[in-house]
């Protein structure tokens, strides 16, 4: 096998991820580009780079609370969820 085609254990290897999750992803359309030979799975080594580069900047462009560095005191949280809960309320 050429060395820039991955079968789907090398290819989840490569984006860390269990191979189980590159089935879900290309079933989904979310996953990186592949194609089939012989029967069998196999994705381009720059596919799988361009994909995880994308994700990448995808995920650190998100304004989530994952990007939140800061604390916050118990009772600001309730205000906030008290908030929230108020505005869906409407």
């Amino acid at each position: 096998m050429p060395e820039d085609l991955l079968d789907v254990e090398d290819a989840a290897a490569a984006c860390r991820v269990p191979k189980s999750t590159l089935y879900r992803l290309r079933h989904e359309g979310e996953g990186p580009l592949c194609f089939r030979v012989g029967g069998r799975l196999k994705y381009p080594r720059h596919e799988l780079e361009l994909w995880m580069r994308d994700r990448i900047v995808d995920t650190a462009v998100g304004a989530g609370p994952s990007t939140f560095t800061g604390s916050i005191s118990e009772s600001s949280w309730w205000s906030l969820h008290d908030e929230v809960a108020d505005d869906s309320d409407d």
